[in-house]
């Protein structure tokens, strides 16, 4: 179970603060489908429709981002150094037990004669690395790349560049999932007042706090008053009985209405 913690946000200058960042909190990015009707999910449900067998499930053609009943994602512990200990908390849901991963990232970054660069996540080690431009050095003298090493969220070189690199890392990172009970939600979702939030207290260095973002459509979806909400409605021609394939201008428009969890999907 998740422990609930009170929690009051103010800014301004805490000289007993600690004043190190040891952790990095995000909170896992959803599909980019996520709880939406594409063509293809429509194609497969047209298809499920005209020529399933009988007694052949649906096929799930949006995909939720939850089970029904819950609002499902995932809380990422970034540590900017090894062997960071530390405590998470959610205003609201409950956290599941953490998993770590190593995971590839990807960043374009600049350099301006400088030996360090910022990248998104702290890196463990480099993989790959393209110039896009340079590197050149003082002077404007155009130089072989020169090695690349991380440190935490620094990309580094031994002596000052100027140029654009596109850098493939490794990086660490704890995945903590939140599953959000519906009943929880949907009252702030529906009034418009959705404020929650995860705090991460390392034990040592500064407490890191985030809001945390409901799923794509789950505002609609409380609102509707439905338990599981709409995915979205998309119109798809189909051909006529006598037709050819690809369907001509007289065939038939359907429009579908799919449900956002389940994907069961109506014809309008």
């Amino acid at each position: 179970m998740t422990e609930h913690l009170p929690l009051t946000i103010s800014f301004g200058e805490d000289s007993a603060a600690p004043a190190t960042d040891l952790v990095l909190l995000e909170q896992e990015p959803e599909g980019a489908y996520a709880g939406r009707l594409t063509k293809l999910g429509a194609a497969r449900y047209l298809d499920w429709a005209l020529y399933a067998t009988a007694g052949a499930p649906a096929p799930n053609v949006v995909g939720c981002g939850g089970a029904p009943g819950n609002l499902d994602t995932a809380l990422l512990v970034w540590p900017l150094l090894d062997d960071v200990r530390y405590q998470l908390f959610a205003t609201i849901g409950n956290l599941g037990a953490a998993s770590l991963g190593e995971v590839e990232e990807t960043d374009t970054v600049s350099f301006t004669l400088t030996t360090t660069a910022s990248i998104k996540h702290p890196a463990r080690r480099v993989l790959s690395a393209k110039w896009l431009t340079g590197p050149w050095t003082t002077g404007g003298l155009k130089i072989e790349p020169p090695p690349l090493f991380v440190h935490g969220r620094e990309l580094r070189t031994n002596l000052p560049v100027y140029g654009s690199v596109r850098v493939r890392y490794a990086a660490r990172r704890y995945r903590h999932p939140l599953r959000i009970p519906w009943r929880e939600a949907e009252p702030s979702l529906a009034a418009d007042s959705w404020s929650e939030w995860a705090v991460c207290l390392p034990a040592e260095g500064r407490p890191v706090a985030l809001a945390i973002s409901a799923n794509r459509g789950a505002a609609d979806m409380a609102k509707s008053g439905k338990d599981c909400g709409r995915g979205g409605g998309i119109s798809i021609r189909i051909k006529g009985p006598e037709e050819q394939w690809p369907p001509t201008a007289e065939a038939e428009d359907r429009v579908l209405d799919c449900e956002y969890c389940t994907g069961k999907c109506e014809e309008e």
